[in-house]
């Protein structure tokens, strides 16, 4: 593995337990955020155990990234003085609080454990829910940038920019 895999991970470890701390505050200071707190413990969780992903290959660290991205889109969203997230907005967390566990099962599941065919097929599956997952957050949070300016591992579509030629 390389020296940049190990900082990228060792970064979002770290930015795990930043988000993590301001989501837990966020969610103790408004009374019906309480989604926040769960996202809270999760992320400082995925923090805790980001290292072990180094051994696992690119997929946990793919995941990792995108969680990253996605859990800084999700702090963007809390306004000042706002108490809660919109109804549909809340949906969309409730179902990123599915995938962030899916996520947490996936990086924290031993390596070798794929031994058989079904469990084989289990592990496929839960990687692809992870980013089917992934993918409808991202649309339905519409990530930008992250916290340590890493760059959003999604396809972010560049605005179209007129380019007229004058001959």
């Amino acid at each position: 593995m390389s020296w940049q895999t190990h900082n990228c991970l060792t970064s979002i470890s770290e930015c795990f337990t930043v988000t993590a701390l301001v989501l837990q505050h966020l969610s103790e200071s408004r009374p019906n955020a309480h989604s926040l707190s769960e996202i809270s413990c999760i992320l400082r969780s995925l923090g805790a155990i980001a290292q072990t992903a180094e051994s696992k290959g690119n997929e946990c660290r793919d995941l990792l990234e995108e969680t990253h991205v996605l859990s800084y889109a999700i702090l963007k969203l809390m306004s000042p003085g706002a108490l809660a997230f919109p109804p549909e907005t809340s949906n969309h967390i409730n179902e990123f609080i599915i995938t962030l566990k899916k996520i947490h099962s996936f990086v924290a599941r031993p390596q070798d454990t794929a031994s058989s065919t079904i469990e084989h097929s289990l592990h496929q599956n839960l990687l692809r829910d992870c980013r089917v997952g992934l993918q409808e957050a991202a649309a339905a949070f519409k990530p930008t940038k992250t916290c340590c300016n890493l760059p959003p591992p999604f396809p972010v579509h560049p605005r179209p920019s007129l380019h007229l030629n004058i001959a």
